[in-house]
């Protein structure tokens, strides 16, 4: 292998190591935000589910919506990709981590200079 064929493959490698850790940046930031209403949602249900209400629904003057903006009915369509963006999530860490393998054995450095390529937070017990 010449040492051009070499420096388009390390090239290569490295462009497609950076893609993939800005798709890992965009799904967790993407699931973090959908994390965050679930939490606001679960929490009305919760404490008083007569007063989740949806954007546009008509309601007794007794009930008033908690969440603010109002959730709309939407925004369960989007729990329902929960299981396929996980997955693509973890597909793309393993991506990452076979990149920064192959970066380590071309380069023979580490691109994150003994880093983790991605911040994962420790799984929570299950209640």
């Amino acid at each position: 292998m010449t040492q051009e064929d070499q420096d388009r493959i390390v090239g290569q490698t490295r462009r497609e190591y950076r893609e993939a850790k800005q798709e890992l940046a965009a799904l967790t930031s993407k699931a973090r935000k959908l994390g965050d209403r679930m939490v606001q949602i679960g929490s009305v249900l919760t404490s008083a589910p007569e007063n989740l209400i949806f954007d546009g629904e008509s309601h007794d003057g007794r009930f008033s919506p908690i969440l603010q903006p109002m959730p709309v009915v939407g925004e369960f369509r989007e729990i329902q990709s929960l299981l396929p963006l996980t997955n693509q999530i973890r597909d793309t860490v393993i991506r990452i981590d076979k990149l920064r393998q192959d970066l380590i054995r071309l380069e023979g450095e580490d691109p994150e200079g003994g880093q983790p390529a991605y911040n994962s937070l420790p799984p929570r017990p299950h209640r």
